[in-house]
């Protein structure tokens, strides 16, 4: 890769005889550090060993790992609609490049140290690029990460194998930062269909000690906004509201709505102190959100036990 290309020496092993051929080999083990070192590859083995000499250039390592993981990172907010901020993104990614590179500077047995740092650089990418409060949300995330990295991964083995001749371009930081970029953007035009779906989420709706659980649906189509502020608007059926103000429902905001179909109407919006929606495993907390009361009960798909209908704009921080 660039600089780092493996470099070679016929130097003979124990048992060798001779030179073999110049046939690649597999690299199965981290270098300690920037200096030659010998590594016996699956293919010396079969050889009955020769040492093999590679320079490895961390700088190289930690700017792939870089440009991979924040890939990676932009996949998972994406897929999981959260509101990880550009700043904690690139933070994270540079994590899990310092990650790579850790194991080049410990002593000690390659899987253990390579295991441990690769543990603690992803606890600590997932934390610093998105919101996650508990361990039920760390655990979610982490979750996607690996399927994205699957998705990632075979789609490089896929494009490398189907063309050849792009194997020395991508062996560079550009050719990377390229090819990842292709995949990110098919895997998130793609995508849409299959994360799309899952769109479910509970939501909990908290005023002082009362508090009201329910089923919602993230809408699309909802773009609802209170027309002083601009914040998205939710829908929620008014019996629920009922449920957080037993007494009496407190003053309201008129909220104008248009649907295909039907004439221009409006429907009464109120300020909810706190709400908690748990998405794809993650749960998120939002303050001083705009609900608006449907008069009607809410139906998704034929579905009845959906309750609430979440802008979108809300989850993606939008004002």
């Amino acid at each position: 890769m660039g600089r780092g290309k493996g470099r070679r020496k016929e130097q003979g092993w124990a048992g060798d005889t001779g030179c073999v051929e110049k046939t690649p080999v597999i690299l199965e083990a981290y270098l300690r550090d920037t200096t030659k070192f010998p590594v016996i590859s699956t293919y010396n083995r079969i050889q009955k060993g020769v040492p093999m000499y590679y320079e490895v250039y961390l700088d190289s390592i930690f700017l792939v790992s870089f440009v991979i993981h924040l890939y990676l990172l932009l996949l998972i907010r994406r897929s999981l609609q959260m509101e990880g901020r550009w700043a904690g993104i690139l933070l994270g990614a540079g994590i899990g490049g310092v990650g790579a590179v850790l194991p080049f500077f410990i002593g000690g047995n390659i899987w253990v140290k390579t295991g441990l740092c690769v543990l603690i650089s992803t606890v600590l990418m997932i934390g610093v690029a998105f919101p996650v409060k508990n361990l039920k949300s760390l655990v979610a995330v982490g979750e996607r990460l690996l399927l994205c990295s699957f998705f990632m991964g075979g789609g490089f083995l896929f494009i490398l194998n189907a063309f050849p001749w792009l194997r020395k371009i991508t062996m560079s930081l550009m050719g990377v930062l390229g090819l990842g970029g292709v995949l990110y953007l098919l895997f998130s035009a793609g995508g849409k269909r299959m994360w799309g779906r899952q769109v479910d989420c509970r939501v909990k709706l908290i005023r002082g000690a009362e508090s009201v659980t329910i089923q919602a649906f993230v809408d699309t189509g909802n773009g609802l906004t209170e027309p002083i502020s601009g914040k998205p608007v939710s829908v929620v059926e008014e019996s629920i509201l009922r449920g957080l103000w037993p007494d009496e429902l407190p003053a309201a905001r008129v909220i104008p709505y248009h649907a295909i179909g039907t004439k221009r109407g409006y429907m009464m919006g109120y300020l909810i102190p706190e709400i908690r929606i748990e998405l794809g495993g993650v749960e998120r907390s939002f303050q001083e959100v705009y609900i608006a009361a449907a008069p009607e009960k809410l139906q998704r798909g034929g579905r009845e036990n959906i309750k609430m209908l979440v802008n979108p704009r809300m989850l993606r921080n939008d004002k």
